[in-house]
């Protein structure tokens, strides 16, 4: 008498080969919002120790907010230097999300501080402002993720400074939706929160104002 071997045919293989890719198209989605969520984390960790390295610095400055650069070059004499030594590496000034080769001007960074902050000039003081002018701390960011590396995250496509706006500004370090349709920013008062787009840009700006309308 024969028997039949007990290997699998080659339509059962095809079933299984089917149905194994079945549960993967219905697990990677779950996998990729588990890891971008895991990332979202890192890089509010990220910004608080950043935001904590600013107060650091402010406290042995005079209150003056760290300048956001002082030449035309992405890796010295920026806000990022001036703050390193209350941090503990430059890797934190830099999404997980993100490879450093995806960055321009070799800055190896994508958080920028807010430019009325690090770009401001106040009395003798040249890019910098005094904490207590910043009416309203804990609804002002103080450093954001921008797209390509600049020193600064300035809002993409509105001056708060004219009315009616004028469009995108030429080359900026642009708020950039790095998470979903938001990114990570921190605020002077010391807290990081996810914000979305439509928040960082609302009330013309509101976010990146120093002194409120």
């Amino acid at each position: 008498m024969k028997h039949r071997g007990s290997a699998f045919t080659l339509i059962e293989l095809l079933v299984v080969i089917a149905i194994i890719g079945i549960l993967a198209a219905m697990l990677l989605p779950a996998l990729n919002k588990a890891r971008e969520k895991g990332q979202r984390s890192a890089c509010l960790s990220n910004m608080r120790q950043c935001q904590m390295g600013v107060l650091a610095y402010t406290d042995d400055n005079y209150q003056l907010t760290p300048k956001g650069y002082g030449n035309i070059n992405w890796t010295t004499n920026t806000w990022r230097e001036l703050i390193a030594p209350y941090v503990k590496d430059r890797t934190i000034m830099r999404c997980p999300r993100i490879k450093p080769t995806e960055l321009n001007g070799g800055s190896l960074c994508n958080y920028g501080i807010n430019p009325y902050a690090g770009e401001t000039s106040y009395g003798p003081y040249s890019g910098c402002i005094p904490l207590p002018m910043i009416t309203l701390p804990a609804d002002t960011f103080s450093i954001g993720e921008n797209q390509e590396g600049d020193w600064v995250c300035e809002p993409r496509d509105e001056s708060p400074w004219t009315v009616p706006a004028p469009g995108p500004w030429p080359n900026p370090g642009w708020f950039f939706a790095r998470h979903d349709v938001g990114a990570v920013m921190a605020f002077f008062d010391g807290h990081a929160s996810w914000t979305s787009t439509t928040e960082a840009h609302k009330s013309s700006c509101y976010l990146f104002l120093i002194q409120k309308p």
